[in-house]
């Protein structure tokens, strides 16, 4: 499949320090990725997160930095229902409307007060409701990726 071989070239050179760093490493590695590669990385992480443990297990492992890029992503392959969830689901987390940079560093250490503070299981309460309509909605995104990629060329 064309999905997984562009995956497989997106994912070459994450190194496995960056998962537990920091820095803007990560983020600026995948950002940096050609289109194709970039977006089939966003969406292929974001689904498998989802399907494995839900939209909490998604921001919680910190790919969450890269929900306003996943959005768009979403959009472009026209996963607009999927697109929606992630935007509510983001909404739910960062919920202080925080910018940008200030949400992924403070995700990224930790900090988020609904995913890690008093809040917290109202939070997976929401997202969990969340789960359910990814679940049940028949949007499929492999499908749609991998009809992305073969026009993209």
């Amino acid at each position: 499949m064309l999905t997984e071989k562009k995956y497989s070239e997106a994912v070459k050179g994450i190194e496995a320090k960056w998962a537990f760093s920091f820095t803007d490493d990560w983020y600026n590695y995948i950002l940096a990725l050609p289109n194709d590669l970039r977006i089939t990385y966003l969406i292929i992480v974001m689904d498998s997160q989802v399907q494995n443990g839900g939209f909490d297990q998604y921001f919680v492992n910190r790919y969450g930095q890269f929900a306003n890029e996943t959005i768009k992503a979403l959009e472009v392959i026209n996963a607009i229902q999927k697109s929606k969830l992630l935007t509510t689901a983001l909404a739910i987390v960062n919920k202080e409307g925080l910018p940008e940079p200030l949400f992924r560093k403070l995700l990224l250490t930790k900090k988020i007060k609904s995913l890690y503070g008093d809040n917290q299981n109202k939070t997976s309460d929401s997202l969990n409701e969340l789960d359910n309509e990814y679940y049940s909605d028949s949007e499929n995104v492999a499908e749609l990726l991998e009809d992305y990629l073969k026009k993209e060329g």
